[in-house]
């Protein structure tokens, strides 16, 4: 997903918007209406609809996603960079789990293979009726070995991630 780009006076004006009409349940991670919006939700209800995995909110003609609203909220200004759901679930929106990352660190949070994966296992591929691990260093490939299982190449895959990408949830 690319970022939402925003300028500085349209980001004034949402984080007054949402000040204004938003709550902010830090123990659930929701949103709620605070005051009356137009359509058909009340006051009181949780903001916005799911669209794609995040759940996004109608904000001025535009559709942001909540968390990055949460973090307007939260903390007064509107975010610098991508918000990275920490524990990779889109629906937990505690604002502890929410965190400014590069696109590299977002990326590095994966946890659910490629669509096309042969083995189902992220960092797992086969070769030569093997099954092999690699991992993505700085744009670079590393080959971490052969294995007969895939369940011993996706073991070394979780080593190998927890050292080199040390910020990402790795699901264990």
């Amino acid at each position: 997903m690319k970022p939402q780009r925003i300028s500085h006076k349209h980001a004034e004006l949402i984080k007054a918007w949402a000040d204004e009409y938003l709550t902010y349940n830090k123990e659930s991670g929701k949103v709620f209406w605070k005051k009356q919006p137009r359509g058909r939700a009340k006051l009181g209800d949780e903001a916005g609809r799911f669209v794609k995995g995040y759940r996004r909110i109608g904000v001025m003609n535009e559709e942001i996603q909540t968390h990055i609203l949460i973090w307007v909220l939260h903390y007064g200004e509107y975010p610098q960079g991508l918000i990275d759901h920490i524990d990779n679930d889109s629906f937990n929106n505690k604002i502890e789990n929410l965190r400014i990352a590069t696109p590299l660190e977002n990326q590095h949070n994966q946890v659910r293979p490629h669509k096309t994966s042969t083995t189902g296992l992220l960092g797992v591929g086969t070769s030569r009726g093997k099954f092999i691990a690699r991992i993505s260093v700085n744009n670079q490939s590393i080959f971490l070995g052969r294995f007969d299982t895939k369940e011993e190449a996706h073991s070394k895959y979780i080593e190998a991630k927890q050292k080199y990408h040390p910020t990402a949830f790795t699901g264990v």
